[in-house]
């Protein structure tokens, strides 16, 4: 019985562990370098919301004198910068995913409806549906002003394999590995891991 009262007070103490890490702890870093701790989350707007404890009152704040914003998501702490769009003139909200000579960037946004055939119990057909999030990859090289979007993961994206050769185009040996599809959009990170340490991009 005390082994068990013992257990039972351990997971709920981890469960209330989880579940205040999980409160949208977030870290609001200015331009220059000051910092902000205390709870918040990225609006649909592009603002960040944010208050230093739960009894404070949320305030708007702009990425234009917040340099990032690193956001506990669910999938873990998140850092998100605004960037601009390449050929589009607007900026966007992204997600740091892969920082270097070349980094990536992630953008989340609504739903794309999902549809797959499965066999049911007597061996007839029927089809399901279900929803993902549509997943938005950008790229930005040293020295470039803006991302440029090179791929999605929605049904209809635009090429991926047109779009990267060109992107990529002054590394030969990159572009021909993602025309003969040895790299595919799926490969996103090993891509660029390939670019950073193969392709003679600086002259030398």
């Amino acid at each position: 019985m005390k082994y068990l009262f013992f257990l039972t007070c351990t997971v709920v103490l981890l469960a209330t562990t989880c579940t205040q890490a999980q409160r949208t702890t977030a870290i609001l870093t200015y331009k220059d370098g000051k910092q902000l701790i205390g709870l918040g989350k990225i609006r649909a707007s592009g603002k960040i919301k944010f208050k230093k404890t739960k009894k404070d009152k949320a305030q708007n704040y702009s990425f234009d004198s917040i340099a990032r914003a690193t956001i506990h998501e669910p999938y873990g702490m998140v850092h998100y910068v605004r960037r601009k769009v390449s050929g589009t003139g607007n900026y966007a909200i992204v997600e740091l995913v892969k920082q270097g000579k070349v980094t990536l960037y992630r953008t989340y946004d609504r739903s794309y409806r999902t549809m797959r055939s499965e066999p049911d119990q007597f061996g007839n057909g029927f089809v399901m549906s279900g929803s993902a999030p549509i997943k938005n990859y950008y790229v930005q090289k040293e020295g470039e002003p803006a991302i440029t979007h090179l791929s999605s993961n929605q049904l209809f994206s635009k090429n991926f394999e047109k779009t990267a050769a060109a992107y990529f185009e002054d590394c030969p040996v990159l572009v021909q590995k993602i025309q003969d599809k040895v790299y595919r959009k799926r490969d996103l990170k090993a891509i660029l891991t390939f670019y950073i340490d193969e392709c003679n991009v600086d002259g030398e």
